[in-house]
């Protein structure tokens, strides 16, 4: 509307322009709304757009960073940015932006964490770009270090790192927490048993079944460890006890079988049943 300029139409005028690759017309209508309307990043960012598809590469680059130099807090600026350095195969500059993405308080932070999993998904990928994803990581967890999502998405980064140790004491710290979650309980129980500490596991599992007394699974993993040590007796105590909270056909059955599994080694010992 201001100098017979109507953003929302242009946009869509734009948007029909670009669908029927009439690329050089979209530009004009891009930059007919950005002279108009200057001080809008939205607007830079869509001639950007036009700029990239035009593949005239640093006229996209000038109009994303426009776009941030007047809101340098604009999330679809900074998303813009490293999504253009990433279709160029810029993978150092494409990092760069996440991280600067990474720091806005626009962005909620489990699209932050969403965006990590996504950018660790490729083995290859996280190992050549490790010093860069280990910033994005430590920068998430400094901002956010009381979210338990962001506790276990870096405890997991830092066992992908080969930190086994700094994780667990991640995990530790949570089931101290007023209210801990299974999942940490069951993080902490994973790694001392990989790390071979039978102790430490019974102790663990002894707290997660203070905090969640009717979890079948928790009453399992305690006949495996009963079983490990060939207490049978106690193994068979801590099945029937995951009987009672069982919640599912396919759990029951489960139980049932290692229940079966027991009086057929006590048979084969020579025990009487």
């Amino acid at each position: 509307r201001q100098f017979g300029v109507n953003p929302y139409l242009g946009e869509i005028k734009r948007r029909l322009l670009l669908s029927t690759h009439q690329y050089d017309r979209a530009l004009e209508e891009a930059k007919k709304v950005v002279e108009s309307i200057p001080y809008e990043p939205d607007n830079h960012i869509a001639l950007g757009e036009v700029y990239a598809l035009m593949q005239k590469d640093s006229m996209a680059e000038l109009s994303f960073r426009r776009a941030i130099e007047i809101d340098p807090e604009s999330v679809m600026a900074w998303a813009a940015l490293g999504e253009h350095y990433h279709r160029r195969g810029n993978t150092r500059s494409y990092l760069n932006a996440t991280y600067n993405l990474f720091k806005l308080k626009r962005l909620p932070v489990g699209e932050k964490i969403s965006i990590f999993k996504h950018l660790t998904a490729n083995r290859r990928f996280y190992s050549d770009n490790y010093p860069q994803l280990d910033i994005l990581a430590t920068t998430l967890h400094n901002a956010y270090p009381e979210d338990k999502s962001v506790t276990e998405m870096f405890a997991n980064h830092l066992i992908s790192s080969g930190k086994i140790d700094d994780a667990l004491l991640l995990f530790k710290a949570q089931t101290q927490q007023e209210n801990p979650e299974l999942n940490s309980f069951t993080s902490v129980m994973e790694i001392e048993s990989y790390l071979n500490r039978p102790d430490s596991v019974k102790l663990y599992l002894n707290r997660a079944l203070q905090h969640f007394p009717k979890d079948a699974k928790l009453y399992v993993r305690a006949g495996f460890i009963r079983l490990a040590s060939n207490e049978l007796e106690d193994a068979l105590k801590q099945y029937r006890e995951a009987l009672k909270f069982a919640d599912t056909d396919t759990l029951r059955s489960e139980i049932w079988g290692y229940i079966g599994d027991i009086y057929h080694q006590k048979a084969v010992n020579g025990n009487s049943m």
